[in-house]
């Protein structure tokens, strides 16, 4: 039950057209829809109730909340990284959303997610721990739990029980940056991109960035002559002979240019490792796939080389996610899709 969504009545509205990779101010007119498909992407089980028509029992939760609700989908950590990095762009522009400030975040997920934000040091925990700096992140048992006035970062798993129903006094629903995690800042202040110019970072993955460094307790790096191999496993993996042939041929480029190489393996590493090995690198190079989601790490204006699978491309990655790295891609062009490449 939201008491007041957004802060506008009439006129011009900040409440985004959801239409591809734009972001920004649209009628009126157009706010309703964009209010509805809002209310879908955030899995409300029920319609808005008007204020006076709450249950006389029902919790009041003051100050705004940014309420998100996971699906499993989030296990994955890209998907995840599109949903709780618009929480970020939210921080970084709070100005467009009449310097709203946020007093908590809530997460409802499903149980069989709970795993990854219970445990320190996992992608999902850490990373919500960057993004919601300096709240706290707490573990409730369910929405009832939620402490009225106090801020904070909750995470709450989805629950079958009836509890008293649940009013948050004001709200922000994220919405979900597809095949990117950040903004660039020409398409909010509409400021004309120079193309032949270095990659610019948008405001909002600085802010990240400097989230990061203070999390890992390091300085802002300066990139080494240092190159990432995210080799991927399982599924969409290159075959042995070409996994081979890979890792000879970034060695011998390394060994002409003198760059050490460096082959983490983020199956086994906690999140800090996994940053550290990116925080300072100037190029990684890997295949298509949730691995290089970690090119956000890099310093800004790093570079990233992706490299696709046969009959396959996808923009989620160029410019590091839009992140502000510089990017190349090579599509393999033999083979068969998604099998040993």
């Amino acid at each position: 039950i939201v008491d007041n969504v957004g802060t506008h009545l009439t006129g011009e509205v900040q409440c985004g057209n959801g239409d591809g990779r734009t972001v920004g101010s649209v009628g009126g007119d157009n706010c309703l829809s964009y209010y509805k498909s809002a209310m879908t992407e955030a899995d409300f089980a029920t319609a808005p109730v008007a204020v006076d028509q709450t249950p006389n029992d029902s919790l009041w939760i003051e100050g705004y909340t940014a309420y998100m609700q996971l699906k499993l989908s989030a296990g994955n950590v890209a998907h995840y990284g599109g949903r709780i990095l618009f929480i970020n762009h939210f921080l970084a522009h709070a100005s467009l959303f009449n310097d709203t400030k946020i007093s908590r975040l809530v997460l409802l997920m499903p149980h069989q997610l709970i795993s990854r934000f219970i445990r320190d040091n996992t992608w999902h925990r850490s990373v919500l721990q960057i993004v919601g700096e300096p709240m706290a992140v707490r573990n409730l048992d369910s929405l009832a739990d939620l402490p009225p006035t106090e801020p904070g970062v909750f995470v709450v798993p989805e629950t079958a029980d009836r509890v008293k129903p649940v009013c948050f006094r004001q709200a922000v629903l994220p919405g979900f940056l597809k095949a990117r995690f950040f903004i660039p800042d020409s398409e909010i202040d509409g400021a004309p991109l120079d193309a032949r110019g270095p990659p610019l970072e948008p405001s909002s993955a600085h802010l990240f960035r400097s989230k990061l460094y203070r999390f890992l307790d390091i300085a802002e790096p300066k990139p080494k002559r240092k190159i990432v191999y995210m080799k991927r496993k399982r599924r969409r993996e290159f075959s042995h002979d070409s996994e081979e042939a890979m890792q000879k041929l970034l060695s011998s480029l390394c060994e002409r240019h003198q760059f050490e190489l460096v082959v983490p393996d983020f199956d086994v590493m906690t999140f800090k490792e996994q940053a550290l090995s990116m925080h300072d690198a100037s190029v990684a190079v890997g295949l298509h796939g949730a691995n290089i989601v970690n090119a956000i790490m890099m310093p800004a204006r790093a570079a990233l080389v992706e490299i696709f699978p046969y009959m396959f491309t996808h923009d989620m990655y160029v410019d590091g996610a839009s992140s502000g790295l510089w990017y190349a891609n090579y599509t393999i062009v033999a083979g068969e899709e998604f099998s040993g490449l």
